[in-house]
């Protein structure tokens, strides 16, 4: 029987998630992130629960940087300028609990985090694809690659 290599597994990983960011839309990639960012949230809230403050705010700072890059994608000329002025206050408050979270170790912050972006990846899922914007702004395309070479 054999053993599979870490690094094999990882650089596989990797592979698929840039993969599949190559050939994502618009709509996949919000997606992609979203999960990225809850994904994020979760390993904090390990790492403050085992004491390890490194990888927490290692975590957290990857958690925000995603919700900036999710920030940095709104664009208020292709759509309601009310709901993305929305999203976009959304997000800060989101940025806001995770920066509580880290200065407090309080998973409270996290928790409040997660369920708001929750909430925001199930009306984004809800959407039907089709109706976004057909291209891929850079910048939503640069933030989903960032993950990748992050994961």
């Amino acid at each position: 029987m054999s053993k599979s290599n870490p690094n094999q597994a990882s650089a596989y990983r990797d592979q698929t998630l840039r993969s599949e960011i190559d050939g994502a839309d618009a709509h996949r990639l919000i997606q992609m992130l979203l999960e990225g960012a809850l994904e994020k949230i979760v390993r904090a809230k390990h790492y403050i629960v085992k004491k390890d403050l490194a990888e927490k705010g290692r975590h957290i700072a990857w958690a925000m940087d995603i919700v900036d890059g999710l920030k940095i994608s709104l664009d208020a000329e292709q759509g309601d300028e009310k709901l993305v002025q929305n999203l976009e206050d959304l997000y800060n408050y989101v940025n806001h609990l995770l920066l509580q979270a880290s200065a407090t170790l309080e998973v409270r912050y996290l928790d409040q985090a997660a369920q708001i972006l929750t909430e925001i990846k199930a009306g984004w899922d809800a959407i039907n694809h089709q109706v976004t914007a057909p291209q891929v702004s850079e910048c939503v395309m640069e933030e989903a690659r960032t993950f990748a070479e992050k994961a």
